[in-house]
């Protein structure tokens, strides 16, 4: 009789999962801090598209929802901590 593995049973080792995620946040660090000619012109065109379509599709909400939050510590504090909570959960969930 043979059994089909499980997916917990065919999941790396926790400690693997977080090494591969660590290297992996190490090496968009590395990436992020390099100067190069152009570098930031073309990152504030993308930016500047994303917008663009961001106000096209109506779904441009962060400024108000940022200037709405901020004057509130009590509300920004766990927005900040719900955000950054999230992205990284979400990093490392499969």
């Amino acid at each position: 009789m043979t059994l089909e593995p499980t997916r917990q049973s065919i999941r790396p080792p926790l400690w693997r999962e977080t090494a591969i995620g660590l290297a992996t946040f190490a090496v968009y660090i590395l990436v992020a801090a390099l100067v190069t000619p152009g570098r930031r012109d073309v990152a504030e065109r993308n930016a500047d598209a994303v917008l663009v379509f961001e106000q096209w599709a109506h779904i441009d909400f962060e400024k108000t929802l940022n200037r709405g939050l901020a004057p509130h510590p009590v509300l920004s504090v766990p927005a900040n901590y719900e955000y950054a909570y999230t992205y990284i959960l979400s990093a490392l969930a499969r």
